[in-house]
């Protein structure tokens, strides 16, 4: 039997009550905690990004969103950073966002 690693045991966390629960401040908070001991990965910030836009926080969710795709996060991820700067009413760089998005 393999034994998850701490990375793993977080983001089974962050599932759990993501889904399971649908506790959106716990699992805030595992992926605060994520992304301040794993500061190289995208998932626990595309998470938060998620989690800041549903408590209308979009300004969190933007900057949680971009550091996510600074950090290689895949191509359909643009989508959540083009939402995030709609949902901030800022046109041109949603705009600029989903034309960069068509490289990938």
């Amino acid at each position: 039997m393999r034994i998850a690693s701490p990375s793993e045991r977080l983001d089974i966390e962050s599932r759990y009550y993501l889904y399971g629960t649908g506790n959106l401040e716990k699992a805030r908070q595992v992926n605060e905690l994520r992304t301040q001991m794993y500061p190289r990965e995208w998932q626990p910030l595309g998470d938060l990004g998620d989690i800041y836009a549903t408590f209308g926080h979009y300004e969190e969710a933007l900057a949680s969103n971009r550091q996510a795709v600074r950090l290689g996060a895949p191509g359909w991820f643009y989508v959540r950073l083009v939402y995030s700067y709609l949902f901030l009413n800022r046109l041109e760089e949603a705009q600029a966002a989903a034309q960069e998005a068509r490289f990938f």
